[in-house]
């Protein structure tokens, strides 16, 4: 299993992005001698689904919802999810790090996301 994400990286104040495939590679997260850089994933989801035509986080993908799924990967390579979603109340379910509301664009949306995420961790995938 893997998908693309952006992966932003904190140096000195400065934030850097590029592109990444992210994959699940065995049981542990990390694999020995991997530097210990804490990461979180960013997921966004609060877009309208215009083009889909119904909210794409609740259709079922194999017994699960794309975003349970989504966060579900996030969780299993990452120290902590943050979820960006147009209502909040709806996902308080989810087992995650922090739920923020999403912005009138993506953008806003992932900053909203990354602003979540605590100040000490190195490496944001965003989703």
């Amino acid at each position: 299993n893997s998908s693309f994400s952006t992966l932003i990286t904190r140096n000195e104040g400065y934030a850097t992005a590029s592109r990444i495939r992210l994959c699940r590679c065995g049981d542990d997260k990390y694999s020995e001698g991997r530097n210990m850089l804490r990461m979180y994933t960013v997921v966004v989801g609060s877009g309208n689904s215009t083009r889909f035509g119904s909210n794409k986080l609740d259709e079922l993908i194999g017994g699960e919802t794309v975003l349970e799924r989504s966060v579900r990967i996030a969780k299993e390579a990452s120290d902590g999810v943050v979820v960006v979603v147009s209502d909040i109340e709806k996902y308080a379910y989810l087992d995650v790090d922090v739920i923020t509301k999403g912005g009138e664009t993506r953008t806003q949306s992932v900053r909203n996301g990354i602003s979540a995420v605590p100040d000490d961790v190195e490496i944001i995938a965003v989703h």
